[in-house]
């Protein structure tokens, strides 16, 4: 249908329990990367990976995804973190430095990208920051 809605079935494994999906993104490679309550998962259109960061742990409570080029941006609690896509290379920004700031309300509700790459804008839900 031009100009409407296009729905693409993922199929995911028979025992994939782990279906509530909160956040979906496509990146420049083809692969859907999404977040459910428990993991981040990447789907390369066979199969399904589950994406542990540089210490083996999984990464859990993501809120939002945000792919600019080869970098995915992972929204949670703790703060935002960034996953370079060509190299795995993972770098945790907390919110430690902002505890002030951000009242104790850590609930990532938006992920933008400056359009010249300069940053991200992360909107809690009373307030944004860059």
């Amino acid at each position: 249908m031009a100009g409407g809605l296009w729905f693409h079935d993922i199929r995911l494994p028979d025992n994939f329990i782990d279906r509530n999906i909160r956040c979906l993104e496509k990146d420049k490679n083809g692969f859907y990367w999404f977040a459910t309550v428990n993991n981040l998962y990447r789907h390369n259109g066979f199969s399904v990976d589950c994406i542990y960061n540089k210490n083996d742990q999984p990464i859990s409570n993501i809120s939002k995804l945000l792919i600019e080029g080869d970098t995915l941006w992972i929204a949670s609690p703790i703060g935002v973190t960034r996953l370079q896509l060509n190299s795995w290379e993972f770098k945790q920004f907390s919110f430690e430095n902002f505890e002030s700031l951000i009242n104790y309300n850590r609930e990532i509700t938006a992920l933008v990208s400056e359009p010249d790459g300069s940053g991200i804008l992360v909107g809690f839900k009373k307030q944004s920051y860059l």
